[in-house]
């Protein structure tokens, strides 16, 4: 697939499907890696790389784009990552979508308080957004597999803590109203499916701190449902806290 790379799009006439394929992770490394060879070659004809040209002969071009990327920045002279992107890339909507970054589009909230508004969550939704950023995570072809476990099992944990919840619960939304807590994240235009996306999308540095923040956010939440004696509860979130701690540790 690679001595295509130099073929110009208007050439290309195969009615190739958008969709990705399901290859292994170590695959798509590896044939990130010889993209990124290829463009090189290419970029020293001072030429950009549009990533929409070539997603029509390899679907899966986007979820190499963060390696490549990389590997082109640790041949490169440029500054930082940022101005490889800017410099080297044509990046359409799509190809956009997966960058990885150091904030949160249309987001204008420090990661502190972030934390603090999804800590604010009832623990319901706060392991669906758990669970959403594993799975994200996943998908992606440099993440690492044990905080991909770590996250699920923190999500699997917040969710028994709902249950521990639920049979104090009579009316959800009168629940809603008299509780500091919320089912959705208040002052932001983000579902929390979008959310959990760009979480998941933010940068190794960035991700690792966020998550740190959110562990120390669950840390209070144990500590106080133990000096409540209500143990079962305390147990779960402290799981949380400890498999949020473990994951920042390891990213």
């Amino acid at each position: 697939m690679i001595n295509k790379v130099n073929t110009p799009s208007d050439l290309w006439e195969e009615n190739i499907t958008n969709s990705q394929i399901e290859v292994s992770k170590e695959e798509l490394l590896e044939e990130a890696d010889n993209y990124a060879w290829a463009f090189i070659k290419t970029l020293r004809e001072w030429t950009k790389i549009d990533i929409a040209d070539y997603r029509r002969f390899e679907p899966n071009i986007d979820l190499m784009l963060n390696s490549i990327i990389d590997d082109i920045f640790s041949f490169s002279w440029s500054k930082n990552r940022s101005s490889v992107i800017e410099n080297d890339f044509i990046l359409d909507e799509i190809a956009k979508s997966y960058i990885k970054k150091e904030d949160i589009e249309w987001l204008d909230m420090p990661f502190e308080e972030l934390a603090k508004k999804i800590w604010d969550l009832f623990y319901e939704p706060l392991a669906s957004i758990l669970n959403s950023i594993s799975i994200e995570l996943d998908k992606q072809i440099d993440s690492n597999d044990e905080v991909i476990k770590l996250l699920k099992e923190a999500s699997d944990h917040s969710l028994r803590a709902w249950d521990h919840c639920k049979p104090y619960v009579t009316d959800i939304n009168e629940l809603e109203k008299n509780s500091k807590h919320t089912f959705d994240i208040d002052w932001t235009n983000l579902s929390n499916e979008e959310l959990s996306r760009s979480i998941a999308y933010l940068k190794n540095s960035k991700l690792k701190e966020f998550l740190e923040l959110l562990s120390v956010k669950m840390n209070i939440d144990w500590v106080a449902d133990e000096w409540r004696k209500r143990l079962k509860l305390a147990g779960e979130l402290y799981n949380v806290s400890e498999k949020l701690k473990q994951a920042s540790e390891l990213i």
